[in-house]
Order: C-alpha cells, then structure tokens, then sequence
C-alpha cells in the first residue's frame, strides 16, 4: 500500500540566490574580513581611506590588501584610487541588513566597553582640533589661535597650511573641523568631522559665531563629572 504526504512545502531558495550568498557568507565569514567589512559600513557613505587600516587591525598590509580584495570580489565593498590613496566604500548595490543584525548582536558589548570608556575620563584630557579652510589657510590658523583662547588647556588647536584634507596630516586628530566650503576628507578612526559653515572672513571675538562653535566643542568633550 503506497501512502502519500499531503504535507505543504515551503519555498526553496532558488540556486542562483543560494549560490550568490554563500559567497557574500563566506566572504564575511572570515573574523578580519567581518571587522573590515562592518568598518567601512560604520563610516558609510563616506570613503575610509586605506591608511586608516593599518592603525585599526592588527595585520599586515599584504594580508588587508588580500582580505579586501575577497570583500570587493563578494560585492559588499568598493575601492576608488585617488592619488595616492586607495578609499572603500560599500557597495551601493549590497543590502546592509546584515550588518544592522551585527550592530544589536554587539550593541551590550559595545555598552560595557562605553562604559569603560566612560570611567576612565579624566578632566585633565586635553581635545586635539584640526582647522582646515579650502578658501584660505589662514583663516585656519586664526581659528586655531582663537580656540586656543577661548579653551585654554582642553583643546590642542592646529590648523593645516592646505587647502585640502591630507590624512597624513590630520592623523592624530579628536576633531577635524573645515570652515566655510565642506571639504571630502577621508575618514580615519577615532576622528570626528565637522563643518561649521562659518561666513568668512571669521570674526574672532566673543559671542561671534566661532566664539559659539568653540564653546560648544569644548563642553563636548569635557568629561562629565
């Protein structure tokens, strides 16, 4: 007696799809190729620049250079060459979710390290301010002076004789600031960017508007008692 199953069958991922993300999984399933994959996503849709990599993970340039190529290869990031960086971005094409599930998967540890953070501020920590100005230099410089100023002791202002953002200058930075025209600065780790669309030329005086934006960083970045 031949009996028959009447059970109902779910849908079957179709071979091209199955195919298509098992190599996405396998790119990402490499613990290095996972952290560079979710660094760049945390920086989207600015460019990371490709010296920013060595600071970060702990490996050499031909093993980075290996493991982003694997990345690039899967479709999750993209690498542009401008001069003499390399900038990743992700891809616009790869759907992100699963970085977003990454992120509530890490988010308690990331509290706790936070939190860490948090405990071992201490008010004596001085902010390094890096002032670029496309339209002029040294409006730059007269920002910084004026920040050093304005916060004496807590912020380190420095100010680029460039017009553009150079990543071997602007390094060591807390803080990169560009007044009046935004400029596209490669992104580096453990920086933050900021315009502040002054109207030049600045007016360095109390209560100006560089006057506002200084006060405003430095009670930032002051630690909380």
């Amino acid at each position: 007696m031949t009996t028959t199953c009447n059970c109902a069958l779910p849908d079957s991922l179709p071979e091209n799809s199955a195919k298509e993300l098992a190599g996405v999984f396998a790119a990402l399933g490499d613990p290095t190729r996972l952290r560079l994959a979710h660094f760049i996503y945390q920086n989207h849709p600015a460019p990371v620049c490709a010296c920013s990599f060595s600071e970060v993970f702990a490996v050499s340039r031909p093993t980075l250079s290996h493991h982003l190529n694997k990345l690039i290869a899967a479709g999750i990031i993209e690498r542009e060459k401008s001069g003499k960086w390399s900038y990743y971005t992700v891809n616009p094409a790869f759907d992100c979710t699963i970085f977003e599930l990454i992120d509530a998967q890490a988010a308690p540890a990331t509290a706790k390290v936070l939190d860490l953070q948090q405990a071992s501020c201490q008010e004596a920590a001085i902010t390094t301010v890096f002032f670029i100005c496309a339209e002029n230099p040294e409006f730059a410089a007269e920002a910084a002076r004026f920040a050093g100023e304005v916060a004496p002791g807590q912020i380190d202002a420095r100010a680029s004789q460039l017009d553009i953002c150079d990543p071997t200058e602007i390094k060591d930075a807390d803080y990169v600031v560009t007044l009046g025209k935004p400029l596209a600065c490669p992104v580096l780790p453990q920086t933050h960017y900021e315009n502040w669309g002054i109207q030049l030329p600045l007016m360095t005086e109390e209560g100006s508007e560089l006057h506002h934006h200084i006060e405003a960083l430095a009670n930032r970045t002051r630690c909380p008692h």
